[in-house]
């Protein structure tokens, strides 16, 4: 707990304390649990040059990537749509 909230907290009667109190459980509970991580898993970078093959097709990555957003914005639209 900070410094901040427990100053705060001591000037506080003991009926907005338990209002505090719910408020945080509150909010607790709408934060998704934490997923515990597997420490044996190690990032992949497998995708590294999986785009070789566009290299053709644009002049640079900012082409691309202004592209893959134009994608986006049309995939979006037609699900949009339905």
């Amino acid at each position: 707990m900070t410094e901040r909230l427990s100053k705060a907290l001591q000037q506080l009667p003991d009926d907005e304390i338990e209002k505090v109190a719910d408020f945080a459980e509150f909010l607790a509970a709408r934060r998704p649990a934490a997923t515990p991580v597997d420490p044996q898993k190690r990032l992949s970078l497998d995708w590294a040059g999986g785009a070789a093959g566009l290299k053709e097709f644009y002049a640079s990555g900012v082409d691309a990537a202004h592209d893959a957003l134009n994608i986006m914005a049309e995939s979006a639209e037609r699900k949009l749509s339905r």
